[in-house]
């Protein structure tokens, strides 16, 4: 059920790696299968939902350094989880390794409002190269 609908709305290889998001420990890798998924998430001060620091997250395998973004714009940051501060671009860019493969989403007619929300996302400037590679 999820699955088609992360297929349907984002495209194959965003929902491959949207799907782990979702998996227990050990989290595998849809590309490479290795275990060595890493999550981040920045939090804005600035924008609370509810009771929550609202924030957005990143993905990626350390091992073949695919990467994805939320998809769904701003969500509430986790109580158990730390998080980076939105506007700290260095800690983004200290916490994050170099030449991470950005997989976008593919948007189709429903999603292209998404588009907006995803543009404003931080994005490690010089640590994340657009696009896949097909190594």
């Amino acid at each position: 059920m999820w699955e088609e609908r992360f297929r349907r709305e984002y495209g194959e290889e965003y929902a491959q790696f949207l799907l782990v998001k979702f998996q227990p420990p050990p989290r595998v890798c849809p590309v490479c299968r290795t275990d060595t998924i890493r999550e981040i998430w920045l939090g804005d001060a600035a924008r609370m939902l509810g009771k929550s620091l609202s924030g957005l997250w990143y993905l990626w395998c350390d091992s073949c350094l695919r990467c994805i973004r939320a998809p769904q714009g701003h969500c509430p940051v986790p109580n158990e989880g730390s998080y980076y501060q939105w506007s700290d671009g260095q800690a983004l860019l200290h916490a994050m390794p170099r030449g991470l493969h950005m997989i976008e989403p593919v948007l189709n007619a429903t999603t292209e409002t998404r588009k907006t929300s995803q543009s404003r996302m931080p994005t490690p400037v010089g640590h994340v190269v657009k696009g896949t590679s097909t190594d």
